[in-house]
């Protein structure tokens, strides 16, 4: 059986953080967010309303546990609102990973609050920053063991703090699982 490249790429990623190290995600719902989210199954999650306060929530987290954790969000605004807490991060050397789910680069900065362009969003806050290329059928995973590695890395270095994934996905954004 093989998988929807969504939900297959959303899959990969949380598999290759948690076996990095990761040991809780956190998570505001949305619809593009969903191949990210619905991967998270058994691995420790908390959902919250709010992107605002559920990245407040991560901080607290990551600051007690001294261990990265990851925030997964919908696109647009919602990433906005992760800001102060990533501000905060930064200069607490508190290690974020920030999964920020996005449109395809097609429908990017089209003046609507769901395009904003979120590529460089934290730039002056984060350690690292990678933009994912979109799933596509065919497209191998392999590549993602490296970036997650690298955003572990970053996170976790001498001097930690939070790290930035934009992770572009196409529609239909969790196809049904076919033979």
């Amino acid at each position: 059986m093989s998988q929807p490249p969504n939900r297959a790429w959303g899959q990969a990623i949380i598999r290759n953080l948690s076996q990095l190290g990761v040991e809780l995600f956190c998570f505001s719902p949305g619809a593009r967010s969903s191949p990210l989210v619905a991967a998270l199954g058994s691995v420790k999650h908390v959902s919250h309303y709010d992107e605002r306060g559920m990245a407040f929530f991560a901080l607290g987290a990551a600051r007690v546990s001294g261990r990265p954790v990851v925030t997964i969000t919908t696109s647009g605004t919602a990433v906005a609102n992760l800001l102060p807490a990533v501000v905060e991060a930064a200069y607490a050397h508190v290690p974020l990973i920030l999964l920020t789910a996005d449109r395809p680069p097609e429908l990017q900065d089209r003046g609507a609050n769901q395009t904003i362009l979120q590529p460089g969003i934290f730039t002056n806050y984060v350690q690292w920053e990678a933009e994912l290329p979109c799933p596509e059928p065919g497209l191998l995973t392999d590549g993602l063991e490296r970036i997650c590695r690298e955003a572990w890395r970053q996170a976790t270095g001498l001097c930690p703090g939070p790290v930035h994934l934009n992770v572009p996905f196409r529609e239909p954004l969790l196809a049904e699982e076919s033979e």
